[in-house]
């Protein structure tokens, strides 16, 4: 067993049984013990194998790998977390020689991108990937030239209040065996949650308060870095005399009103509605040239699944702090139906919200120029993965989910 296994593996095999004997019980139990879990890691992996390859190909159309690394690979990786585990839960905080060792192999890890709220057991990052490909899946069939593009516009003066709503059909669920299944009354679509959909709610800010957030976010990103177009900064407590105590205030307010906003456009009890996720978002066109720049060519325009990315996202929403064809070119909200493309304006007051899922993959506009303000907000349905750092906290704290 232990040469078939391969290097990586079989040291850290030997590293477990070494853990199991120091805390004591004989030797042939412990590695009867140890087999019987890397039989059944070797099952999980071969499992793993046909999620993420048993259409024939992967995430990008290529080849997939040789089902025997992938196994390895697995295998490795699960046997590296359960000697981890076994060593906290044993107290050894002193790291051993073996385990430094190992930590700098190319353990090549089953989850190269690690993102807020990802599943932590092997099987969650599995799932994460199967999403991964899902979203990139997406992209190639939707995203193409040639599409009709309709505008989703409402005739109405930005500073009225007024909703206007698109009932979507729910692509299938996302992250719902490892991180929270669908939440009744809440999460989007089947069994028993609000439809899938799209609403445009405009004057949710006045013009004096959108004037007072462009101030305050040129004032809080001196000395910020770029990346490409985007200037970005979360509007957490950590911020606040970055912000100004003015702009704290209003952030928070209005990060509260589009709350309320958007969950009485779903149907949803604002007590049941999270915060996991802002931004304070500047896009200048073209991109600034100065020492914060990291990065002048990076694409800021890419199409995406927004709860693919976090998978605590169930609704999301972004609030435009001035208008397109005033104060900038571009920079539209377009959402990449499988029939046509449809895109929504930018208009100053106006809130854009969507569920969160496969069936609304959107990017923005390459803008043309000038400057693009918005404060982006994310909401979950679960209590247990709400954002405990952003500036609100009038989300009160249901049962852990």
């Amino acid at each position: 067993l232990v040469v078939s296994m391969g290097l990586v593996s079989a040291f850290l095999f030997a590293l477990l049984a070494a853990i199991g004997r120091r805390s004591g019980g004989s030797p042939e139990h412990i590695d009867t013990k140890v087999m019987g879990f890397v039989a059944e890691q070797r099952l999980k992996a071969v499992e793993a194998f046909e999620l993420l390859y048993g259409d024939g190909s992967g995430a990008d159309g290529e080849a997939p790998p040789k089902m025997d690394a992938f196994i390895e690979k697995y295998l490795t990786e699960a046997l590296f977390r359960e000697a981890k585990a076994m060593r906290k839960a044993k107290g050894y905080d002193k790291e051993e020689e073996e385990a430094k060792h190992v930590g700098r192999l190319d353990r090549e890890s089953l989850s190269k991108v690690e993102k807020k709220d990802a599943p932590a057991t092997m099987e969650g990052e599995i799932e994460r990937l199967v999403v991964q490909k899902r979203q990139k899946r997406a992209v190639q069939e939707r995203v193409r030239e040639g599409k009709t593009v309709e505008v989703l516009d409402v005739d109405v003066k930005p500073e009225d209040r007024s909703l206007t709503s698109w009932r979507l059909g729910c692509a299938e669920s996302l992250y719902h065996e490892h991180v929270y299944d669908s939440i009744p009354g809440c999460s989007p679509g089947p069994p028993s949650g609000p439809p899938c959909g799209r609403f445009v709610i405009d004057g949710v800010a006045a013009e004096s308060e959108q004037k007072a957030m462009v101030a305050a976010i040129d004032e809080a990103f001196v000395e910020l870095f770029h990346q490409g177009a985007e200037t970005l900064l979360v509007p957490d407590a950590a911020v606040r005399a970055r912000m100004g105590e003015e702009g704290y205030r209003l952030t928070e307010a209005l990060l509260e009103r589009v709350r309320s906003a958007v969950a009485a456009a779903a149907n949803v009890s604002t007590d049941a509605l999270f915060y996991s996720g802002s931004l304070l978002k500047r896009m200048d066109w073209p991109p600034l040239k100065d020492e914060w720049q990291l990065d002048e060519r990076h694409d800021s325009f890419n199409a995406h699944v927004d709860k693919a990315n976090i998978a605590s996202y169930d609704w999301s929403a972004l609030l435009y702090l001035n208008s397109v064809g005033e104060e900038f070119g571009g920079g539209e909200l377009l959402f990449h139906d499988s029939d046509a493309d449809r895109s929504v304006r930018p208009i100053g007051g106006r809130v854009v919200a969507f569920s969160s899922g496969l069936e609304n993959l959107h990017r923005v506009m390459p803008m043309q120029w000038g400057r693009r303000y918005v404060l982006s907000m994310w909401f979950t349905c679960s209590a247990r993965h709400r954002h405990e750092n952003l500036i609100v906290g009038s989300s009160r704290p249901q049962e852990e989910l």
